[in-house]
């Protein structure tokens, strides 16, 4: 008896691995490719609302000469009054600092808690790839404006050089 409860217990924790492994995936299949914060954040806020028992998610994210990214999840809810059950933070590049704040329904369980962590984490993981991928289309499109001003200027400077040179001459 003791040997079919331990193999019980093992498969409860093998299912409940292999689901969290399953949540995690479906997450970094619908956050692979994406690069706009707000795409990012409406996603996990959608997620979390679809795996754990929420009331209601509220993703705040400032960002850098902008109004600040706040989604309310589910859309059209109002937030309770009460203080958030748990607050998962995130960040993404440049001291950009957010939170996911959670209002659940019931209690989470540890392995939830673990789950609703590696949200935050890879959350932050997407957001500083995102922020990593637009500073460097930025630094190409400087690099190519400095290109075409070097070869702007080197033309006009061919072109006043050459009336100069038949002058003299």
């Amino acid at each position: 008896s003791q040997s079919l409860s331990q193999a019980k217990i093992g498969l409860a924790t093998a299912l409940a691995r292999e689901r969290e492994t399953t949540i995690l995936y479906e997450l970094n299949v619908a956050l692979a490719g994406l690069t706009r914060e707000e795409e990012i954040l409406q996603i996990v806020g959608q997620k979390i609302i679809e795996h754990f028992p929420v009331e209601a998610v509220l993703v705040f994210f400032p960002v850098k000469n902008k109004n600040p990214y706040q989604y309310i999840f589910p859309d059209g809810k109002s937030l309770p009054i009460r203080i958030p059950d748990v607050c998962v933070n995130i960040s993404g590049g440049e001291d950009s600092v957010g939170e996911i704040k959670i209002w659940t329904i019931q209690e989470l369980d540890h392995p939830q808690m673990r789950l609703l962590r590696a949200f935050g984490s890879q959350t932050t993981l997407v957001l500083e790839k995102a922020f990593l991928v637009n500073a460097q289309n930025k630094a190409r499109l400087l690099e190519e404006s400095d290109r075409l001003k070097s070869t702007l200027l080197s033309s006009v400077s061919h072109e006043l050089r050459t009336p100069l040179s038949t002058i003299k001459a």
